[in-house]
């Protein structure tokens, strides 16, 4: 009986945390995907230009190559989706749910996957999927000390 792999989209703030080791959640993001190798892993162009904008440009390039190496994968975020996208952001305009929050919402929805990776707790603790669904959130809080 073949295995069951999990499949998860991955927002911007772990896409940095990887690469940046002064960051709060880095070593927490480096162990987790070292104990969840065999989850695919989706991301957003818009998730994965957020990161790169935050990241030096060798961490960049380190980044940018774990796409065609199929560590990480892309969910294209189409014209169509564009209109969607802005009915996402505008019921949060108070937190606000930026571009790359509505794309991995949107990549979630396109995919079937209920469940995300993001440093952004209380945001994806209440963004809704189409169907009324809160994504599951893998990474655990950080307590601030």
């Amino acid at each position: 009986m073949p295995a069951i792999v999990k499949s998860v989209v991955v927002d911007a703030g772990p896409l940095i945390a990887v690469s940046v080791r002064r960051d709060q959640y880095h070593r927490l993001v480096v162990t987790w995907f070292r104990e969840h190798r065999e989850v695919l892993l989706f991301t957003t162009l818009p998730a994965l230009t957020e990161a790169c904008h935050a990241l030096p440009e060798p961490a960049q390039v380190e980044l940018l190559r774990r796409v065609p190496a199929g560590t990480l994968r892309l969910c294209p975020i189409e014209e169509a989706d564009m209109g969607r996208m802005a009915d996402l952001m505008q019921p949060y305009r108070d937190r606000p749910m930026d571009m790359a929050d509505a794309s991995v919402l949107i990549a979630a929805e396109k995919l079937g996957i209920v469940d995300v990776l993001s440093v952004d707790h209380s945001d994806f603790e209440i963004y809704r999927t189409s169907k009324g669904r809160v994504l599951h959130n893998w990474l655990p809080r950080i307590s601030r000390r």
